[in-house]
């Protein structure tokens, strides 16, 4: 199914402080403290940028962030039976939402075949399962997906909150040393070497963070 994901609702704090990247960054004076600033306003700061490169890469979420993804279809309504008979409900039959890891499911809405806003009931129509953090949407027995407006798109939304928690105490010390070396590299070339290259996340980190990386589940 093709998929939409914007934000939300932006993290309310950064993973890291301005004083420890500065530390990390061996920077002694105050000349680049608005450059370098944990923000969520959205002013420049490379520390939000270095976290955002990171949740990128991985198809994360590392602050708690509240997301929406719109989809222009529901699942198809008929479980996968597989190579040898049995029946079960794979990946085309649930909704997969694209950021992890999955902390709560706020509301799934579709646009019915009269053009209106529907919603469904996570008591009734549908159940929220999390396997190494990627949310899955399934229904519950003797349920079906419901009919969807004609010719539209994105007349399927999810809000969905997810993260690897709510302060920065939670947040994993290796995603916040991450984080720390992408601002090394942000911070030391200003402008390219070649096409692109300081925008890449650099091979020591892809290592560092590979125990967190969503795996490819559409």
């Amino acid at each position: 199914m093709r998929v939409n994901t914007t934000i939300t609702t932006a993290p309310s704090f950064e993973p890291i402080s301005t004083a420890q990247a500065k530390a990390h960054l061996r920077i002694f004076h105050s000349l680049d403290d608005t450059y370098i600033a944990a923000s969520t306003s959205g002013s420049t700061s490379i520390i939000t940028t270095a976290r955002q490169m990171i949740e990128n890469y991985c198809g994360i979420a590392i602050p708690n962030t509240t997301f929406t993804s719109v989809y222009d279809a529901f699942p198809q309504n008929t479980p996968v039976q597989g190579s040898s008979g049995e029946v079960y409900n794979g990946s085309s039959y649930e909704i997969a939402l694209p950021r992890s890891p999955l902390v709560s499911v706020t509301s799934v809405q579709y646009v019915d075949t009269a053009g209106n806003t529907q919603t469904l009931s996570a008591s009734t129509d549908y159940t929220v399962k999390s396997y190494n953090g990627i949310g899955r949407i399934q229904l519950l027995d003797g349920k079906s997906w419901p009919s969807l407006v004609g010719g539209g798109a994105g007349v399927v939304t999810v809000v969905y909150v997810a993260g690897h928690g709510s302060s920065a105490t939670a947040i994993p010390i290796a995603l916040k040393h991450a984080i720390l070396m992408q601002c090394s590299t942000l911070y030391d070339y200003r402008s390219t070497l070649s096409p692109g290259q300081q925008y890449e996340v650099p091979g020591t980190i892809k290592a560092l963070i590979a125990q967190y990386k969503s795996g490819e589940y559409q």
